[in-house]
């Protein structure tokens, strides 16, 4: 199925092996989302989404309560596969991740502008399909708005960062430059 805008999924939605696949490029867009949990608790399964390298992110939550990724495959946001941007009780579970070659993470654990809820997935047994860049990302910007200052190290990083079930990389922030393995 073609689709040339974004996707806002407000109820459950069983895709039954569908593949939808972006053919207008939306990473100007605010978002530059292609498909995004439109309410709390959206439930997204059976489905393969293909970016066509023409988003930034292939599935977002934002400011959400409860949402689940199931047997879905994502393939080409241009920065990540999955964002989860101030949502809590994320679970992504047999879900195939294949962001594009230019992303800097499979997962973006993110504090956005405006957001005050820090953000929580629990992540089962997922493929990462590109293992050159973090399986979870948190930036420097995300750290500060969970409360971290200059010269944090990884055990207080780590104590701000609620994920389960997969490796997050975020910046070192005692030693600037340096990566610190988090979870």
């Amino acid at each position: 199925v073609y689709v040339d805008a974004e996707i806002s999924v407000t109820s459950d939605f069983d895709g039954k092996g569908v593949t939808i696949i972006l053919t207008s490029d939306i990473t100007g867009t605010t978002s530059g989302t292609f498909v995004s949990a439109g309410n709390n608790n959206v439930k997204i399964s059976n489905i393969t989404i293909d970016c066509n390298n023409l988003a930034r992110h292939g599935v977002q939550f934002y400011r959400k309560e409860g949402g689940t990724l199931s047997n879905v495959k994502i393939i080409g946001g241009t920065s990540t596969s999955v964002i989860v941007n101030g949502s809590t009780g994320i679970v992504l579970n047999d879900c195939q991740l294949y962001p594009a070659a230019t992303a800097y993470a499979n997962i973006e654990y993110a504090v956005g502008d405006g957001v005050q809820t820090p953000p929580s997935m629990t992540v089962s047994n997922v493929t990462f399909g590109n293992s050159s860049i973090p399986n979870v990302w948190a930036d420097a910007t995300t750290l500060g708005r969970l409360g971290l200052s200059e010269g944090a190290i990884a055990e207080q990083i780590a104590s701000v960062i609620n994920v389960t079930g997969a490796e997050v990389i975020a910046p070192s922030l005692s030693n600037p430059g340096e990566l610190v393995v988090v979870s």
